[in-house]
């Protein structure tokens, strides 16, 4: 939709809102009206926008950029956190393992000597 002061070639959004945006502004700014005329109003108006969806797009790549910058180091730290964790385990399991030879072989010993001095009173 064009406005009536248009000569055609910039269009504006459609339908009844971009006439009535387009009028705000008018009515809000005469002066730049009077200076600029409705070409130079609707073309400071396209310019801004562009400028405003720049901008708009540089922050939004801006602060993916620095979530995922962020995001890899939580993670490199995590990792590094899961292997210390994965070491303190296999520590903990080799003392586990010993503990429980040890433990094997005091058993043993000790039945072994329960058996013998079983086996030694009953043939006496």
């Amino acid at each position: 939709m064009t406005t009536p002061f248009d000569d055609g070639i910039v269009v504006l959004g459609s339908g009844i809102a971009a006439l009535g945006e387009f009028m705000e502004n008018v009515a809000k700014y005469p002066t730049l009206h009077e200076k600029l005329t409705d070409g130079g109003l609707l073309d400071l108006h396209a310019m801004l926008d562009s400028g405003s969806k720049d901008w708009k797009a540089d922050v939004l790549n801006t602060a993916t950029d620095r979530f995922e910058r962020r995001l890899s180091e939580e993670l490199g730290g995590l990792r590094l956190e899961i292997a210390g964790i994965n070491v303190r385990m296999a520590d903990a399991q080799n003392t586990l393992l010993r503990w429980l030879f040890g433990f094997v072989v005091t058993v043993l010993a000790a039945n072994l000597g329960m058996t013998t001095v079983l086996l030694n009173a009953l043939t006496r």
